[in-house]
């Protein structure tokens, strides 16, 4: 058996950090922050099992050999985090349509903080490549 599975990720993800609330809707003070994440994935698994069945007389002998291999590799995947600068940002969501609230920024003082890409700051960063390998030996005999 060959198995095989490849997964292409590429991610920018919105959240939104929400403190002090006035109701269900407004908060105070919170928070923008952008994530990004690209990487590929490639998994693969192949497996193979080998076996028999024997008798004589009165003993009866079965085995099995079961042999598998796994493999993952990530190679050059980047994960970053950016944090809006400055200030709380009071933050407003509009629900008329639940199925996708909108967020809004009723302050302009500090509306700015929240769509203001360039004076977003780097929080974190990943950069990474990864390999790894197992193997599987498995007899059996009865």
């Amino acid at each position: 058996m060959y198995n095989s599975f490849n997964d292409d990720e590429t991610r920018r993800r919105l959240v939104y950090d929400l403190d002090d609330p006035l109701n269900e809707t407004y908060y105070l003070f919170g928070g923008v922050e952008h994530d990004v994440r690209n990487r590929i994935k490639r998994q693969e698994l192949s497996t193979i099992s080998l076996g028999g069945e024997h008798e004589w007389r009165n003993l009866k002998l079965d085995y099995q050999f079961f042999y598998a291999v796994a493999r993952e590799r990530e190679p050059n995947r980047i994960e970053a985090t950016f944090d809006s600068p400055g200030q709380a940002i009071a933050i407003d969501f509009d629900i008329s349509d639940p199925d996708y609230p909108r967020a809004t920024f009723p302050n302009p003082s500090n509306a700015g903080n929240a769509t203001d890409y360039e004076n977003f700051e780097l929080d974190q960063m990943l950069l990474e490549t990864s390999d790894s390998k197992e193997i599987l030996l498995t007899p059996r005999i009865n």
